[in-house]
């Protein structure tokens, strides 16, 4: 689906893009069984960091489609998490980020949280478990609606990250259990065995839904005891952007940034890799354990991550931002049914796409998703149209954060932002996609800004709090 230009034209254009999904519909699951679903999120990987995960490369990528332009609507955990469980933007479900009153656990209860892919196909008759993180400050003993089981990290001293690798709290089906710091209490493996006792103990003749959710790699990096050294002598490329010499046509929150890159950068890089070997191989496990049972075959498998990251680039440690190395994230999708032949698809696919895609693939409703499903482009039955912009949204919680409220819109080869304060950022990323120049100011970018601005004012609405898009 490819929809070309910008201005006013284009909303009837994609309104009619999102109706004829709706109505053309899914392909149909092949075969009398609904698929079962695992879908894998890891917790603040980029897209460029998935090629550090054998098992990914070789049984997901290798085997399915790759989306290279796999994008976030909000760089940040708990939104992300949000959107990926109901296909709704923040602002149609007011978590805008990891903390109360704006965001976090207590801003996604009930009745908010009584329509999620676990829901819709729990009623549909899926057995459903979800093993990891669920959502940032979630301390509670409940277990939201639509799981049959739930291994989910429950400890107010990890309440702003959503869990930790040792020394940690799970709720286990409303009980609580303490672990420590003992390499056999390693959270990735702990919560890869409960995973894998999920799909054995679930009948064959049930179809399951499993959401696989590891801490890895999140905050202070602790890699596994094994993995420990793994990839030491790894060196990394320092692209244009990185400590970005020269941000004076940066906003004023990048200027106000250090131009020095910390030392500690390269080392907590590598440390955050080796925090995936752990993931890979609890999915090497559950492919193995799938093949054994035959169950591969009807099994669609999904990977990704909440969101992306900055590693120096813009001289920026952390997500929140609209620049690409926050908003892009890995997904590959593997499907057998769909053919196991690798290929990849360079449309613009969103977080927001994953509850219609597996709500399709079981064949259920997905209630007030936003989305699209991507299960056509999986079977390779691509649509005449796609979309060719998006909306990505933030909003300042206040306090330390130096990311100002924006929103933004990227398209297939711009990205234009627009922030609180005022100031604006567009860059053309055919010819500049490391984000350098920032073309707000250049006369000859005028129609480009005259098409995006009334654009993004279109797609911002409602704004975060606070903030008034002007077009």
């Amino acid at each position: 689906m490819r929809l070309r230009g910008n201005g006013p034209g284009i909303v009837l254009l994609v309104l009619t893009a999102l109706l004829l999904g709706a109505i053309v519909g899914p392909e149909p699951a092949r075969g009398a069984t609904k698929p079962n679903v695992i879908l894998i999120v890891t917790d603040d990987m980029r897209w460029d960091e998935m090629a550090y995960m054998p098992t990914v490369q070789q049984q997901i990528v290798g085997k399915g489609v790759n989306f290279t332009n796999a994008m976030v609507v909000n760089s940040w955990c708990c939104p992300s998490r949000v959107t990926i469980l109901t296909g709704k933007p923040s602002h149609a479900t007011g978590v805008y980020t990891n903390s109360y009153p704006n965001g976090g656990y207590y801003s996604f209860r009930p009745p908010k949280d009584s329509s999620t892919l676990a829901v819709w196909l729990r009623n549909a008759g899926y057995r459903t478990g979800l093993f990891g993180k669920y959502l940032n400050g979630y301390t509670s003993t409940s277990i939201p609606p639509g799981w049959n089981r739930w291994v989910a990290f429950n400890s107010s001293s990890t309440a702003s990250s959503g869990g930790a690798y040792y020394n940690y709290r799970l709720n286990r089906d409303g009980v609580n259990r303490s672990y420590g710091s003992t390499a056999s209490e390693y959270s990735t493996d702990v919560l890869a065995s409960d995973a894998l006792q999920f799909i054995r103990s679930t009948p064959s003749n049930q179809p399951f839904f499993l959401m696989f959710t590891p801490f890895a790699l999140h905050g202070t990096p602790i890699q596994a005891p094994r993995h420990r050294g793994r990839y030491s002598r790894l060196t990394f490329p320092r692209p244009p952007s990185w400590y970005e010499p020269d941000v004076s046509d940066k906003p004023a929150w990048v200027r106000g940034l250090s131009p020095t890159a910390p030392s500690w950068l390269d080392g907590n890089r590598r440390y955050s890799l080796e925090t995936l070997l752990a993931v890979d191989e609890a999915i090497s496990s559950m492919i193995s354990e799938l093949s054994s049972a035959g169950r591969l075959a009807n099994t669609m498998i999904i990977f990704m991550s909440d969101n992306g990251h900055n590693r120096g680039e813009h001289r920026w440690f952390g997500k929140e931002t609209a620049y690409e190395e926050a908003v892009r994230i890995p997904l590959a999708i593997r499907f057998d049914a769909a053919g196991t032949a690798q290929r990849t698809d360079p449309r613009l696919v969103l977080n927001m796409d994953i509850a219609q895609t597996v709500s399709e693939a079981a064949g259920v409703n997905a209630p007030g998703a936003e989305g699209a499903s991507l299960l056509p482009l999986v079977y390779g039955n691509a649509p005449q149209t796609w979309r060719s912009d998006f909306l990505i949204e933030h909003l300042n919680p206040g306090g330390t954060d130096p990311v100002p409220t924006y929103c933004a819109v990227r398209t297939e080869t711009h990205k234009y932002v627009q922030y609180k304060t005022g100031e604006e950022e567009l860059y053309d990323l055919r010819s500049d996609p490391y984000e350098l120049v920032n073309r707000a100011g250049d006369p000859a970018s005028g129609s480009v800004l005259q098409a995006l601005r009334p654009r993004l004012v279109q797609l911002c609405q409602p704004p975060p709090a606070g903030f008034t898009p002007a077009g």
